[in-house]
């Protein structure tokens, strides 16, 4: 095996060979490098190999795989991981080896180099290698979950599950953005509802700030569309004079685009007809041209573009003279 030295780390001299040692390396390998035995015999070809992707995201499993060209001399390695972190407690055979790498630095750059430094011996002695790794901020990350589609009119209500953040990060705000233009600050985890004005696409979204900046840590895709009104309730007639009768009820909905007034002359009739079409939003009407002494029966249902409601319980009434 041939020795490279980077200039600027020390040289520590072994029975038979010459070992070149990080300052981080130094002090944990010390014994064990200096009791090594050595044959004498001449320098081998061997070269060590070692294969690490160049990027890792903290907190993930990041591998380290060591190796060597001449498998009739074994190896053993050393690994200085560039985080304050050495294995080099008992040196290790050809292999994979595997590393969490903490935090990246807070701030906006979201990214650090860790250089690793594999140290690999053999009967010839031993050498360095230098494995820089680009550290990257691991995102936080929220379930958002939520029926696929609101009613338009009608409470829609999503689930913020917890914060998942690999690196030791502190969550200051989340904002929970519901795709339609408004939004709410969320303290966590919870159910949270609203309601939608507009039929059309609407793409909720958690962002969510710490350390490292403002991130989206969970979308949701909900389709927000118009369904025919539910019916109006309370329905009541009381009649003003011989020929009127005044109508009141309760809304249900704020869809509606129309409300829809039947009457139905006569004590035991059955056939109603329609006898006015309202705004959306009216709750009363005064039915005139009424015949005294006469009993009228009445209905009222609402209607949007998507169909009409049901119809309210009717209400009864009879005209004086």
């Amino acid at each position: 095996m041939r020795i490279t030295c980077d200039t600027e780390e020390p040289m520590r001299p072994t029975r038979r060979a010459r070992v070149c040692l990080s300052a981080g390396l130094a002090a944990a390998v010390g014994a064990a490098v200096g009791v090594m035995a050595f044959s004498g015999a001449p320098a081998s070809a061997a070269t060590p190999l070692v294969v690490g992707a160049a990027t890792a995201e903290e907190g993930a499993v990041y591998s380290l795989t060591l190796g060597s060209t001449d498998p009739t001399d074994p190896m053993y390695f050393s690994i200085d991981w560039g985080d304050g972190t050495i294995s080099v407690a008992v040196l290790r055979p050809s292999g994979t080896y595997t590393h969490v790498f903490a935090d990246d630095p807070d701030g906006p750059s979201n990214a650090v180099i860790r250089t690793v430094t594999v140290g690999a011996f053999d009967s010839a002695g031993g050498t360095l290698i230098q494995v820089p790794v680009m550290v990257t901020n691991a995102e936080p990350r929220a379930a958002l979950t939520g029926a696929a589609t609101a009613s338009v009119g009608s409470p829609y209500t999503v689930a913020v599950g917890p914060i998942v953040d690999p690196g030791r990060d502190t969550v200051v705000s989340r904002v929970l953005h519901w795709g339609d233009g408004t939004s709410q600050p969320v303290g966590g985890s919870g159910e949270f509802t609203h309601t939608y004005s507009a039929a059309g696409p609407m793409a909720v979204s958690l962002e969510v700030t710490d350390e490292d900046g403002t991130f989206t840590a969970g979308r949701l895709a909900v389709n927000s569309v118009v369904v025919a009104p539910t019916a109006p309730t309370a329905l009541a007639a009381v009649a003003v004079n011989r020929s009127s009768v005044q109508l009141t009820w309760v809304n249900t909905t704020t869809t509606a685009t129309t409300v829809e007034i039947e009457r139905c002359k006569g004590a035991t009739c059955t056939r109603f007809v329609r006898v006015k079409v309202l705004p959306g939003t009216s709750v009363s009407f005064v039915d005139s041209g009424l015949s005294g002494r006469t009993t009228y029966s009445y209905r009222v249902r609402a209607r949007n573009a998507a169909g009409t409601s049901p119809y309210t319980a009717t209400a009864r009434v009879t005209t004086p003279r």
